[in-house]
């Protein structure tokens, strides 16, 4: 039974470490009068997936958001959008992005 249990956690033990290794994309945050944007790139050799949400604050105070839910290729970028209208132009924005393997 002992010998059972080290076969399990050899076996086991690398992949649970590796299936949730989420890290913080720190995305570029660009921001116009009507429109927000989040760009995430992968520099790796393999594909991440990435996860997140964008706020953006009006001028006259709503907060609007977006999510993004999206694999990102190696070497390529994703991008989350947000828009308004002429009348009530962004004046803030955030977002926070992560990406696993």
């Amino acid at each position: 039974m002992k010998k059972f249990i080290i076969v399990l956690a050899i076996i086991f033990l690398p992949l649970a470490a590796h299936a949730y290794y989420w890290f913080p994309a720190n995305p570029q945050m660009n921001i116009t009068p009507l429109q927000t944007t989040a760009v995430v790139y992968n520099p790796y050799a393999y594909p991440i997936f990435c996860q997140g949400r964008v706020d953006a604050q009006t001028y006259y105070g709503p907060v609007i958001f977006g999510y993004m839910n999206t694999w990102v290729q190696p070497g390529q970028y994703a991008y989350v959008y947000v828009y308004t209208n002429y009348g009530n132009p962004f004046i803030n924005a955030w977002g926070q992005i992560s990406c696993g393997y």
